[in-house]
């Protein structure tokens, strides 16, 4: 942690500006109401039960949050588009797209209102500035890096902060003040760099430049936001800016990489996520960054939540017992001032909260708004309203005088009051899911990556000659979550989960988004892939530790449930996708038992009916990473554990591999000496299975055809004729197909620091993600062609290479990635 110089500007000064940063009374001008971005709104009361006050028809899902001023309501749905609406006479007063065809979807940057003007940024790489009264556009600042947080107003000036990692300062008219290019402009300290290499360590990246997108909360004139792994503060000195402090990795390696800031009184909330499912809410202080042992390690946040706070209060996530909720905490008391979580399922969220005088407010992904007393009773129900589609809420809720207003993802703008009398509407023919852009292959022929490994014989390979580096962002979204598992493709949609279970789909043309769900039940975090086929998504959801877990298939067209079953369990950071094949879809898990045993399972692929099962002679303790492969009329599964991991349980085997007829079930072949601790692949005339070693087989009888030393590798690529070894590491080495040997003049096809997923290929190059960067190289001799900004904290799960371009799920930074060919 580095605090650079600069002089301390005193306190006083800092109480008198601050005093710019609340809002005016009866009004919600920017995001989180005011450039601190506390959501506090404590002049506010709200009288139970609300009712629906208006419902107003919008053209798109609505992502962000709404401002309020002067009894009108300014709100962008997420392809660009702004609306001035009345909420009295539940009515749009006008609509603007600034965009225009050039518009991409999936917009999180919140409107900010402000002498009469609106600022929003949108992922096309824009800042619009639009008259209030009229929404004529008054000037558009062209970025050329999507925008995803929101705008924020102080100083009279406008904040925010872009994918390229810059922060800029313009004045109300659009001119630019300063900017702040964190990358190029910081160098971490040598002194403070050696102090921390031993806490810090793997993953590496640390000092490499990485995507930006962090909000921006601003206090007096000091400047808060982050850059991958850094959260920053800078002053304002009107036209120029300097660094106060940087602190770099505040939670170390294995914690929370900062996202959302909110500041109160001297210090600064914020909210992060870090490796394998970690989820941190931080407070640092805003003299000097260094983190508060209050949070340390102690409190959760949701992904992009920025949390509300009053004084020392501060909202953040309850995740007991699978079935999380939110919690009001008194940092100054020491002690919780109000909690609430469902009593049956998970609730998932996705939007920041709002405080007010005696409430505390939220929206939910199941389509709810909740409103819970902060100074209620133990046992007290909050009021709750639920929307009548059930679609999610993804938008923070903004109270003015009494109301409550939000928009949704089934397109409705919603006003809640006191005296709301309507009832809600229901669209039988709501249209959001539907699909309005296609992607138009440039060869005619569409490619696709329909499972975590690409295809049926998960060789992580594609015949996309399109793909080729340089390459650019066409857009890219906030992701609400981690991502242990890769994205999906189809022909034109675009299939993200989340390890809590969120599922998003998004046409890949634009990023818009079509429909997501959260999983029902409690929220118990898997990193098993998805399978996307014939219209349906098969996502299983094996519990790891408990033997039990759901197998649910969706409609792709809207992502309503077709058919769900009963499964056991499974390791929890395997990936693998289930399999098709013979009009079967199947999954193998850990079932209870003593000792637990281990089952392959199959179900017929429209209905759900169970077809046929398998046992394997394999503890369900030990089966760890079952999964399979198939080449359309043959099944190949395995289950085992390393020697290192092994124990003897009653007369059960260290590991097994099956070979199996996809219609019918019957056994083909079996054995317990072959076996893999992880996927299987399938290429032709080659099994690959890497139990103790990497082996080659015979898929027709498991004969061995050749072995080679492979310790740590558990992930593969198979390309024309050389096969791609990755562990737990960056690098990939490259080996040849015929006889396992290391192949000449190349030994790399990955990259440096963090990552272990597969390589993803095409006949050409090979596509590597780390922590550090997505590197792309040249098959034949593995020269590194191009590579981008870094992914703090974590570069788990492979790319999807499809119709040209590659998609990507960060794992902890909360964002899915789109790119092209620059030359495109």
């Amino acid at each position: 942690m580095c605090k650079t110089l600069g002089n301390r500007i005193g306190w006083c000064v800092v109480l008198i500006l601050m005093s710019s940063i609340d809002a005016a009374a009866a009004d919600w001008p920017q995001f989180m109401r005011n450039s601190a971005h506390t959501g506090d709104a404590a002049d506010e009361t709200l009288r139970l039960p609300l009712g629906l006050a208006a419902q107003v028809k919008l053209d798109d899902a609505v992502l962000t949050s709404a401002a309020v001023v002067a009894g009108r309501a300014y709100v962008v749905d997420q392809m660009g588009t702004a609306y001035c609406i009345d909420p009295r006479a539940g009515r749009i007063v006008w609509k603007v797209s600034p965009d225009g065809p050039k518009a991409m979807g999936s917009n999180t940057s919140s409107p900010c209102v402000i002498n009469g003007r609106i600022y929003f940024g949108t992922t096309a790489g824009s800042l619009h500035i639009l008259d209030a009264k009229s929404g004529k556009l008054v000037k558009t600042l062209a970025i050329g890096s999507p925008i995803v947080s929101a705008p924020t107003f102080a100083n009279d000036a406008i904040y925010f902060q872009a994918l390229d990692a810059v922060l800029r300062c313009h004045d109300l008219d659009g001119n630019e003040r300063w900017h702040w290019d964190h990358y190029t402009r910081y160098k971490e300290p040598a002194e403070v760099t050696k102090a921390t290499e031993r806490e810090r360590g793997h993953p590496g990246s640390y000092d490499r430049p990485h995507y930006g997108g962090g909000d921006v909360a601003v206090s007096g004139t000091r400047v808060v936001t982050s850059f991958g792994w850094d959260i920053v503060c800078l002053e304002d000195a009107g036209k120029s800016t300097k660094l106060l402090w940087c602190n770099r990795a505040p939670n170390g390696r294995d914690g929370s990489s900062p996202m959302s800031s909110s500041i109160s009184e001297d210090w600064v909330y914020n909210a992060g996520m870090g490796a394998d499912g970690h989820l941190a809410l931080t407070r640092l202080a805003l003299s000097d960054g260094k983190v508060s042992r209050l949070t340390n390690g102690r409190m959760e946040a949701y992904a992009w939540n920025t949390p509300a706070v009053r004084g020392e209060q501060v909202t953040f996530r309850d995740s007991s017992n699978g079935r999380n909720g939110i919690v009001l905490f008194d940092g100054a008391l020491r002690k919780t001032i109000t909690s609430w979580r469902d009593d049956k399922e998970s609730t998932p969220l996705a939007s920041s909260h709002a405080l007010t005088k005696n409430h505390l407010v939220a929206t939910t992904l199941r389509g709810e708004l909740i409103v819970a007393d902060i100074a209620a009773k133990q046992g007290v129900k909050p009021f709750r309203f639920k929307t009548p589609h059930g679609k999610g809420i993804g938008a923070a809720p903004v109270v003015v005088d009494g109301r409550v207003y939000f928009g949704c993802d089934d397109g409705y703008f919603y006003v809640l009051s006191q005296d709301g009398d309507r009832e809600p509407t229901r669209d039988d023919k709501l249209a959001i899911q539907e699909l309005r852009s296609k992607v138009q292959p440039a060869r005619g022929k569409a490619t696709t990556w329909p499972s975590t490994c690409g295809n049926a014989g998960n060789t992580s390979f594609v015949n996309d000659p399109i793909i080729k580096p340089p390459l650019r962002v066409r857009w890219a979204t906030r992701g609400f979550g981690h991502f242990l598992a890769p994205c999906v493709a189809t022909e034109n949609d675009l299939i993200s989960v989340t390890f809590g279970g969120l599922i998003t789909c998004q046409e890949q043309e634009t990023g818009r988004l079509r429909w997501r769900r959260q999983m029902p039940g409690p929220e118990w975090g898997t990193g098993t892939g998805l399978l996307a086929a014939d219209g349906h998504l098969y996502i299983p959801r094996p519990t790891f530790g408990r033997m039990e877990g759901a197998f649910h298939c969706l409609d792709l067209r809207d992502g309503r449930s077709l058919w769900s079953v009963d499964i056991g369990g499974r390791y929890i950071w395997e990936r693998a996708a289930p399999v098709l094949a013979g009009g079967k879809i199947v999954f193998g898990t850990g079932i209870k038992g003593t000792p637990p045993g281990t089952v392959i399972q199959a179900w017929d692929a429209e209905t759900g009916k169970p077809a046929w099962t398998v046992e394997l002679n394999v503890s369900g303790n030990r089966a760890g990473s079952i999964a399979g492969c198939t080449d359309g009329r043959t099944m190949y599964f395995t289950a085992g554990a390393g020697a290192w991991q092994w124990k003897q349980e009653g007369d059960k085997k260290r590991g097994e591999a099956v070979a199996i007829d996809a219609r019918s079930g019957k056994v083909l072949w079996r054995s317990n000496e072959l076996f893999g601790t992880s996927y299987p692949v399938l290429d032709g005339d080659r099994l690959f299975l890497n139990g103790e070693g990497l082996h080659c087989v015979s898929p027709s009888d498991g004969r061995p055809i050749w072995k080679r030393n492979a310790p740590g590798y558990t992930r593969f690529s198979v390309g024309s004729d050389f096969l791609v070894m990755r562990g737990y590491g960056g690098h990939g080495v490259k080996v040849r197909l015929d006889d396992g040997k290391d192949y000449p003049n190349c030994r790399e096809l990955g990259g440096e620091t963090h990552s272990c997923s597969s390589v993803a290929l095409t006949s050409r190059f090979a596509f590597a993600a780390t922590v550090g960067g997505l590197n792309v190289r040249n098959v034949d001799k593995g020269e590194l062609l191009w590579r981008s900004p870094g992914f703090a904290p974590r570069g788990c799960v492979n790319p999807a290479l499809a119709n040209g371009r590659v998609f990507w799920p960060s794992a902890a930074s909360g964002m899915i990635y789109c790119w092209e060919p620059a030359a495109q």
